[in-house]
């Protein structure tokens, strides 16, 4: 494991996130493969048919 992790990873001094261009690259192939297969808009409008849910239950705890 420790081959895989930096060690300014590891000691929580790391400055930049190194899976960054990584997660943008999966990110945009997700998107893309969402988008063609009209997954995209059945989230969007499942997102809106729960706002009422999201505001009470993704309430920021304290």
């Amino acid at each position: 494991m420790d081959a895989k992790v930096s060690p300014e990873y590891l000691r929580n001094t790391a400055t930049t996130d190194e899976c960054e261009p990584l997660f943008r690259q999966y990110k945009t192939c997700l998107t893309k493969a969402l988008k063609e297969r009209g997954i995209d808009q059945m989230l969007e409008d499942a997102k809106a048919d729960n706002k009422e849910n999201d505001a009470e239950y993704m309430k920021p705890v304290g």
